[in-house]
């Protein structure tokens, strides 16, 4: 596997494992196993002579107390949960006076001096405590619910039922525990029932959904979940009124128009993603800031602005759906913070002078938009957390939504205060799940809207824990969530628990506005994103990395098949072992994946569900980031070039490639009708090293007609500089183009705010390519080869300075015979080839003379902008040669 160099990697992490030393020779392949490494890695237990730790021996009370004592000052929950009081130097000396047969020279006598100090212990009538005998499951209860501050029931029986039932009711010990409370406990007994205790662990190896039966029972799983240092998931329904705005329906009806049009590149037929553009075959709808721009654009000459949505200022639209004349605006609400007391935060005390970024709402808003220079807002939800990911299919808008658990939780912390809402009205605490040891202080909502009904209820369903991505069909959708597990596996013939990467898969169902969670699995891997996955025929693929390209361990990736149940099916292994996975598309039977390994290997793949296997592979010069299928028979690649000569002589690792390597954005066509001998027949590379495209990990920026031949995307554009031998001085003390100006070497002391001026390549003081284009381009592509169809840019063409994210060309879309650029800052109307037609400018519409940004004046086409030259002493000039003086109507 080929790697970058010199490029530094860095990570924060929110709980590190203890490595397992295994030191002991009878603990592998027992369960217990991972409680007692925890221990000895902490230094509370060591183990015998002769290198083991006999889990199944009994242990003495004095045993168990001492570990108990000290394992509880070992935990990293942010709490203090012991109650453990230290004696004084007279109380230890007198312990003796306490329990005759304790001694303060014994090893144990300070832990059952603190213990019976603290209530934990004692002693028998005799006034003994006999500390040779073995512990019973009942005594050993007791003592490990008062040191910990379990929360005991009150429960009828004999009096060791409360201390059972605690621990029980902890998830720490077998459900089988009680039923034998005079049993002795054995040391690996004890290793587990402590371990699960103090880290929050539930001796539950079942990955299958639990029900929460109340509040209190939400509150304990977090008190848990925050003990284990991070969280994982679960899950609830709940049906709530929305709040309706206008009594007005929703029409159906679309805008006249003959002209056809593009649309939002999406993964799957009649699923609908959301972008911050969206269009039909008359009007573009633009989301920027807390506002909709409504751009009648059809026919391209008659452009012209009909009207913006405007929405509260502390709503920031990030996404839009258009669906007929259904528009669906969603945005996130910050609410304004002040300091006050964190009613979750460790120290009750605390005061927070920063926000609690829980509190943000989602905001979704839905208008109708038939008259186009009239919407009318018809529906309004207001949804706790942040929305994540959406999807609109048969009518219906799908979000999913996550909500923050604040950080330390506490035992008197109430569950209710976080619960999801909607308009206000919370869902009930036990129509949630989750998943034993979840992990992650989330809560995942997914919600569905109809869009097409005011009158609909909205649903709602929350599993406690997190999801990073998702994937929807038309009859499901998927949650994702990365996570770190132990898993008991076989490795040479001993069994033993490792940590591993894992994907936790979370089915729901989708039926209008029915959402039921119906199935969990887990494949072992991450997930690159959405196009990893894909549902075929009742069945659920996915490709998966397990580690990283780098270190000792190589790289291990796969491709799972799930049935409907979630359960694995079949899966390939091993696949490119070392590389990173870099693209994943499926289509029907077929798999596609790409690997980095200084070329890019293109591997085939068969996804017939009994018997998948690599048919083919190919291997060419750098990689693919994205493939979309353009036939049957051909794949489009946007990646990066690679020349592994570049700089070769720079790398010391023969699994590297030096970072100069990566070259410009490369544009492939792949022939893949003989699956076991795909072909790329063509390419081409635009740019060099740091030219970038938002559609190589945002696909929904890329313009795509599969009809018309054409590809298209916004990009970032890196070339090299002139040579130095080419700048030149002109007599308005300007630089040739590609130079900028510099102050010739000072030779005295002290330099003057003047000085001599040379002209110098942009790139002077570095060997890296400098930006010299931002904007979108278009292709076509023909039998043999990718033609580029035109260029378009929202900034000078004389800059090179690309700064201004305003300007930055984010979409191109096509109505009609005629394209569309889109900014933050404006839109223009383009032909064919991209020639500009018309613009909008959405940042400024001022009178030229009283604009004041050099930018915003040198990208209207009604401006002109005036630079001027200060007055400097002959043969001088000054630093700033050329200075913005004003804008002018041309």
């Amino acid at each position: 596997m080929k790697k970058f160099s010199i490029l530094p990697i860095l990570s924060l992490c929110l709980f590190i494992a203890p490595i397992s030393l295994a030191s002991f020779s009878d603990i592998q392949g027992i369960e217990s196993s991972k409680a007692i490494e925890w221990m000895e890695t902490n230094g509370v237990v060591e183990g015998y002579a002769d290198n083991s730790f006999r889990p199944n021996q009994p242990i003495s009370r004095a045993e168990f107390l001492k570990i108990v004592v000290e394992s509880s000052q070992k935990t990293t929950y942010p709490q203090d949960t012991t109650s453990i009081q230290k004696c004084s130097a007279t109380e230890q000396k007198n312990i003796g006076s306490t329990f005759t047969d304790i001694s303060s020279t014994d090893w144990f006598g300070t832990y059952i001096c603190d213990a019976y100090k603290s209530g934990i212990i004692q002693g028998y009538a005799d006034k003994t405590f006999q500390p040779h005998q073995t512990i019973s499951r009942a005594e050993a209860a007791k003592i490990v619910s008062l040191v910990q501050n379990v929360s005991v029931p009150n429960v009828a029986g004999e009096w060791h039922a409360p201390f059972l039932q605690a621990i029980n009711n902890e998830k720490a010990v077998s459900n089988d525990f009680a039923s034998l409370p005079n049993a002795r406990l054995t040391r690996g007994e004890m290793a587990d029932m402590t371990w699960r205790l103090i880290t929050g662990n539930e001796k539950n190896t079942e990955n299958t959904l639990q029900k929460f039966g109340s509040c209190s029972e939400v509150s304990a799983q977090l008190l848990r979940s925050v003990k284990r240092g991070s969280f994982e998931m679960g899950g609830g329904m709940a049906e709530i009124m929305p709040m309706v705005r206008s009594d007005m329906a929703l029409q159906s009806k679309s805008v006249s128009s003959d002209a056809s049009y593009s649309t939002t590149n999406i993964q799957e037929k009649n699923v609908d993603e959301a972008d911050i553009v969206k269009n039909d075959a008359s009007h573009i709808f633009v989301a920027k800031n807390n506002t909709v721009k409504i751009i009648k654009a059809y026919p391209a000459s008659e452009m012209s602005e009909d009207t913006t949505i405007t929405l509260e200022k502390d709503l920031q639209i990030n996404s839009l759906y258009l669906q007929d004349n259904t528009l669906v605006v969603m945005g996130t609400l910050y609410p304004s913070y002040t300091n006050s007391v964190a009613p979750y935060a460790m120290d009750a005390k605390m005061i927070m002078p920063y926000p609690v970024y829980n509190n943000n709402t989602s905001e979704i808003r839905i208008f109708n938009v038939q008259d186009r220079k009239n919407p009318k807002q018809i529906r309004s939800a207001s949804i706790s957390g942040n929305i994540i990911e959406s999807r609109i299919t048969n009518g219906v808008l799908y979000t999913v939504h996550q909500n923050n658990v604040p950080y330390g939780w506490k035992q008197n912390a109430i569950a209710e205060d976080i619960m999801p809402k909607i308009n206000g009205e919370a869902i009930d605490c036990s129509s949630m799940y989750y998943v034993p040891n979840f992990e992650r202080s989330n809560i995942t909502t997914v919600v569905a809207l109809d869009i097409n009904n005011p009158n609909e209820k909205i649903t709602m369903q929350s599993i406690l824990g997190f999801g990073n991505q998702i994937y929807a069909s038309e009859k499901n959708l998927y949650l994702i969530n990365d996570s770190q597990k132990q898993v008991f596996s076989d490795e040479n013939g001993v069994a033993k628990w490792n940590w591993q990467e894992m994907s936790d898969i979370f089915k729901f169902s989708l039926n209008k506005t029915n959402i039921s969670l119906v199935a969990n699995g887990s494949v072992a891997g991450r997930a690159i994103n959405q196009y990893a996955m894909s549902e075929h025929d009742g069945y659920f693929r996915i490709a998966t990395q397990v580690g990283q390209a780098w270190g000792s361990t190589l790289s291990d990736n796969r491709v799972s098949i799930l049935n409907e149940k979630l359960e694995k099916v079949s899966e390939i292994t091993g696949i490119a072992k070392g590389e990173n996975i870099k693209s994943v598309r499926f289509s029907g039977n077929k798999g596609f994946l790409v690997t980095f390994k200084t070329v890019d290997p293109l591997f085939v793949i068969d996804m017939t569900p009994s018997s998948p296997k690599i048919l083919g592979e190919l291997k060419i010069p750098g990689w693919s980031d994205y493939l979309h299928p353009i036939d049957e028979t051909h794949l489009l690649g946007i990646g990066k070039e690679v020349d592994e000569t570049i700089d070769a002589d720079k790398v010391h690792d023969e699994n590297a490639v030096y970072y100069t390597a990566v070259q410009g954005v490369k544009l492939a066509m792949f022939d893949v009708s003989d699956l076991k001998n795909p072909k790329e027949m063509y390419k081409t590379v635009i740019g060099e090293r740091g030219t970038e495209t938002e559609a190589s990990y945002n696909p929904r920026s890329l313009f795509i007609d599969t009809t018309r031949k054409l590809v298209g995307f916004p990009i970032m554009v890196y070339q090299s500089k002139a040579e130095q031998s080419k700048c030149m001085l002109s007599a308005d003390n300007t630089c040739s183009a590609g130079c900028t100006a510099a102050c010739a070497p000072c030779t005295t002391a002290i330099c003057p705010a003047v000085c001599k001026v040379q002209c110098v390549p942009e790139n002077f003081y570095g060997n890296e390519p400098m930006p010299v284009f931002q904007g979108a381009m278009l292709f076509s592509y023909t039998d043999n080869a990718f033609v580029k169809q035109g260029e378009i840019t929202h900034f000078s063409k004389n800059t090179s300075e690309f700064w201004n994210p305003e300007l930055a060309i984010s979409r191109l879309v096509r109505i009609g015979e005629s394209f569309y650029s889109i900014s933050q800052g404006m839109i223009k109307s383009l032909n064919n080839t991209l020639i500009e037609q018309k613009q909008i400018l959405f940042m400024d519409t001022k009178q030229c003379e009283s604009v004041t940004d050099p930018i915003v004046c040198s990208a209207r086409i009604d401006c002109q902008d005036i630079y001027s030259s200060p007055a400097c002493p002959a043969g001088m000039a000054c630093i700033e040669l050329m200075q913005f003086s004003g804008c002018k109507t041309k």
